[in-house]
């Protein structure tokens, strides 16, 4: 690698990681889609909203970088980590007979949420000042309280 190509593969890495986490994490949501259609509609239409959007983020940051679209993307991840949080805590997202993580693969849970995890750090790159300090607050505020979940057992 020459010297002069080095800052824009540098440049670039923020935006791979954050496509590529995006839909990683897009497609796990599908999976779950899949795998919770006993649970009913709600959690079937959750987990297929989550994919859409999540694949719809990774197919406007790779076309342009807008900074309303990377703040939004952000936000809306952490959004999702948080419910995650909530609902591995809480019943309040419970409906029916559903427990999360039924027939869920620990590994698949844990995929998601550093895909997550990734896409929001990436995402902090791409925005400036007092933003950027506390989207990276809040990955490791939720990134920390997900690892004490698993750690505890739930």
């Amino acid at each position: 690698m020459t010297a002069i190509g080095a800052p824009a593969a540098v440049e670039h890495r923020p935006l791979a990681l954050a496509v590529a986490g995006s839909a990683s994490a897009g497609a796990i949501h599908l999976w779950a889609a899949v795998n919770h259609g006993e649970d009913g509609t709600p959690y079937v239409a959750f987990f297929v909203g989550a994919a859409l959007a999540q694949f719809a983020l990774a197919a406007l940051i790779l076309r342009r970088q807008r900074p309303w679209v990377v703040l939004a993307g952000a936000v809306g991840t952490i959004a999702l980590l948080g419910m995650f949080v909530v609902d591995k805590v809480t019943t309040w997202l419970v409906l029916g007979q559903h427990r999360h993580g039924d027939g869920v693969p620990l590994a698949l849970g844990v995929a998601a949420v550093v895909a997550e995890l990734g896409t929001v750090v990436a995402l902090s790159t791409m925005v400036g000042g007092r933003r950027r300090g506390w989207l990276v607050n809040l990955a490791l505020v939720a990134g920390t309280a997900m690892w004490a979940l698993w750690f505890a057992g739930r």
